[in-house]
């Protein structure tokens, strides 16, 4: 289980399933990327009255990458701005620990190594 992704809209009034079609169209064509949803839904407890959010629910540690990278995310979807309110965290199962290392190491000289 992964934590959903949520993109919040300017507007209560938008159509699910077309704008999640919509965002895997533009993955598939402009980033080569297939992007495997288990589930989507409508929410708007969190919006003022002129807002609403999507929730997108990866399938897969693949697909939950895809949307974690920013350079992913299209402009807009469908004509409408959006906005992602917040990143969901890194699930555990996502996550390495490494003990012994350093928080004044150059993470780049230590991936290299």
């Amino acid at each position: 289980p992964f934590p959903p992704f949520i993109i919040r809209f300017p507007t209560p009034y938008i159509h699910e399933q077309k704008i999640v079609e919509e965002l895997c169209k533009y993955l598939k064509e402009n980033k080569q990327l297939a992007l495997e949803l288990s589930g989507y839904r409508k929410a708007s407890t969190k919006c003022s009255s002129n807002e609403c959010d999507l929730l997108l629910f990866v399938k897969n540690s693949y697909s939950f990458s895809i949307l974690y990278d920013e350079k992913n995310w299209p402009q807009s979807i469908l004509g409408l701005t959006y906005t992602r309110p917040s990143t969901p965290s890194i699930p555990p199962q996502l996550s390495l620990i490494i003990i012994n290392v350093s928080l004044s190491i150059d993470f780049a000289d230590f991936t290299n190594e």
